[in-house]
């Protein structure tokens, strides 16, 4: 019998810190899938910094409601992991606007939209998981887990889709600077799946160990 109740709005907290990263994932992806590099990176850039800053402020929001907070849901500290590893990836969206603004190139690389576009679906696998911790509590932790799952899946698929792009990239492009920019670029794209996949880790441990 539970004599104190627990916050069950931690969870619901997460889910929005992380919709707010779906919403720059978006921005992003369809702007560089969109052939604009020259036209409209800018504007990219500009809004996936907003929605970065609105990511922090829901992040600290999250670590001061901990500092008062008495009874979590969680161990406090997997809630602090969790905000921590989902700012992660928006901070990785945010150096990819930004590059792709700053770099200038002429044209978007051939397979970097379609990156973005898989790095968005780790993202979306990313919220759904949230979610499935929402409705689904600890302790039932199946569609919570299989999410998680699709998550990892998403992240290969990424890495796999760069260290060919990448490889293309360097049979095709005969300007070294601008196949620096678009290496660079490629890479970020490959970090932010990883932030997924780290996320994704987070929530698996507390899967265990709650179970």
């Amino acid at each position: 019998m539970r004599l104190l109740p627990r916050d069950e709005k931690f969870f619901d907290l997460l889910v929005e810190q992380t919709r707010i990263v779906l919403e720059a994932s978006a921005v992003l992806s369809q702007g560089m899938a969109g052939n604009s590099a020259r036209g409209n990176s800018r504007d990219i850039a500009t809004r996936v910094r907003e929605l970065e800053r609105k990511g922090d402020e829901a992040l600290h929001g999250i670590h001061r409601r901990l500092h008062k907070t008495f009874i979590t849901p969680v161990d406090p500290e997997d809630i602090y992991q969790l905000s921590a590893r989902i700012d992660d990836i928006i901070d990785h969206l945010d150096a990819v606007a930004y590059r792709f603004d700053a770099f200038e190139l002429e044209r978007s690389a051939q397979r970097m939209g379609e990156v973005a576009l898989m790095v968005h679906g780790c993202i979306q696998s990313t919220v759904e998981a949230l979610e499935a911790l929402r409705s689904d509590g600890v302790e039932k932790s199946e569609e919570l887990l299989k999410r998680c799952e699709e998550i990892n899946q998403r992240e290969v698929e990424t890495e796999n889709c760069v260290r060919e792009a990448v490889r293309n990239l360097f049979r095709t492009e005969r300007d070294p600077i601008a196949l620096m920019k678009q290496k660079e670029l490629y890479e970020l794209l490959e970090s932010t799946a990883d932030c997924c996949e780290n996320v994704a880790d987070v929530l698996e441990a507390i899967a265990v160990k709650n179970s």
